[in-house]
């Protein structure tokens, strides 16, 4: 807006004598601009000069109003005053009045009557300028108040739905859902790893994409490509999740990386960086300084429930698996059980045990020290580990023992395969700083099939049973119950 010492006003349509004392009357007043009954001002001329009056005659006050209202809207803004013609009429003040006008002056148009015009729409201008001042202060308020108030909702949700789960995939569709209360996410993906260990950095990629799609393909591409260069050593990826949001359009499910910005977040506590957070946004625009701070305040409270899900994984991985041998330990063994004899009594299919059991496992420790006998556990465990289906199940059932799980497996199979495990534990050297040794095993197995009585705990004890049969008949070697030949267990 341009600067002005006085105050602007305009005069349309008036006749010379008129413009004459305009001038004469307000010399040194005002700054009068004068326009003629055809040249009409234009909104940019009205926010160039703002006028605080618009002086007319009767005969231009009639030609405005014949003019069509949508070329006319911007000048009702003006306050207007008439200048009455020397033999003017009662209804010209009636006319005036009907139409709007503020003020009507009637001749002679003295100094004074003028000014005292001027002054009073000046007065009116200035309040009326005041009050858009403050309207806009009002608005601008009201804006920033609306702001923090969504920021406010957006880590309220945030928190409180970061915190309720321990399940990684879990936290991070909380995650989606409160993000775009923040900013308008179109997806989601991320990468979280653990760093160290003998087989190197492990890392969990989590795509918001249908696998095998050609978006799952290159997301998962992108996450390692930003992964890599902040990782020393190996890079091992344990597991790639599908990332499923409810309430994400199924087409946004298929977004390439370069479908809109990509914001890339570390995920940190304290100086460590645990993963990266990878939004697919649709901004146009930089984040304000309260949206980035809240952002902040968003990330580091993810990478705390993250990393608490992590340590409660951590957690299960060390229930769930024997820490010595690796295999499954027995608290999951009862779990897994309880699965394969409901699907045993659902579909009657065959369900076999082996029980296997290192003879003689204490000389092996008298002779050459539980460090060796340790080492002998794990490389068996490996053994039974690598041995079996991905559908079957190992564990470690006691201190020397371990047990199989075998489903759709009937007992002449089972058997079989107990003695190739039998001879393969027999041909593996193992090694102490006595030289090379052997190590020998007796197994037991029993088997299940749907003319056999419905207990698994009868299964484990007939397994249990053959493998006392296997020692006592001189170790080193393979007993079993067929299904036919079981008892029947009260």
């Amino acid at each position: 807006m341009k600067e002005q010492t006085l105050p602007t006003t305009w005069a349309f349509g008036l006749t010379e004598e008129q413009q004459r004392q305009i001038s004469n009357g307000l010399e040194q007043e005002t700054a009068v601009r004068f326009w003629k009954e055809d040249t009409l001002p234009t909104m940019a001329d009205m926010e160039h000069d703002t006028p605080c009056i618009l002086w007319l005659s009767s005969a231009s006050l009639h030609a405005l109003q014949a003019l069509p209202s949508t070329s006319t809207r911007h000048l009702e803004l003006i306050p207007k005053v008439l200048l009455l013609d020397k033999h003017y009429s009662i209804k010209d003040f009636e006319e005036a009045t009907d139409l709007g006008i503020a003020e009507i002056v009637r001749p002679p148009f003295t100094k004074k009557r003028l000014r005292g015009v001027l002054m009073r729409a000046v007065e009116v201008h200035s309040i009326h300028h005041d009050m858009l001042c403050m309207t806009r202060e009002i608005m601008l308020e009201r804006e920033l108040l609306q702001r923090k108030n969504d920021l406010l909702s957006f880590l309220v949700s945030f928190f409180t739905s970061t915190t309720d789960n321990l399940q990684m995939d879990a936290i991070l569709q909380k995650v989606y859902s409160s993000m775009g209360l923040l900013l308008p996410v179109k997806g989601m993906h991320a990468a979280l790893w653990q760093p160290g260990g003998p087989m190197g950095t492990s890392v969990s990629l989590y795509v918001n994409a249908p696998q095998k799609s050609t978006a799952f393909n290159k997301w998962r591409a992108l996450l390692l490509d930003h992964v890599r260069p902040r990782m020393e050593g190996r890079l091992r990826v344990e597991e790639t999740t599908h990332l499923c949001f409810p309430e994400q359009p199924d087409e946004d499910q298929n977004l390439l990386p370069d479908a809109g910005n990509l914001l890339c977040l570390p995920i940190l506590v304290g100086s460590e960086q645990l993963g990266v957070l990878v939004l697919l946004t649709d901004m146009h625009k930089n984040l304000g300084r309260d949206q980035i701070a809240a952002l902040d305040s968003a990330m580091r409270h993810l990478a705390l429930s993250l990393n608490n899900a992590r340590r409660f994984r951590m957690m299960q991985l060390q229930a769930d698996f024997d820490a010595l041998t690796g295999v499954h330990s027995r608290r999951h063994l009862e779990g897994r059980l309880e699965e394969e004899f409901e699907r045993f009594t659902r579909y009657e299919q065959p369900l076999s045990v082996i029980i296997a059991d290192l003879d003689h496992f204490k000389q092996v420790n008298d002779t050459h020290g539980h460090m060796v006998g340790d080492t002998v556990l794990r490389e068996v465990g490996a053994i039974l580990a690598n041995s079996i289906r991905s559908t079957d199940y190992c564990a470690r059932y006691g201190g020397e023992e371990f047990i199989l799980l075998l489903p759709h497996t009937e007992f002449n199979k089972a058997f079989a395969f107990a003695e190739r495990l039998r001879k393969a534990i027999a041909a593996h050297s193992f090694t102490s700083s006595q030289g090379p040794f052997s190590v020998h095993a007796s197994l037991g197995v029993a088997s299940l099939d749907k003319e056999t009585p419905h207990s698994k705990e009868s299964l484990i004890q007939e397994a249990d049973v053959a493998l006392y049969m296997a020692k006592k008949k001189g170790r080193n070697r393979t007993e079993g119950t067929a299904p036919q030949k079981m008892r029947k267990l009260a």
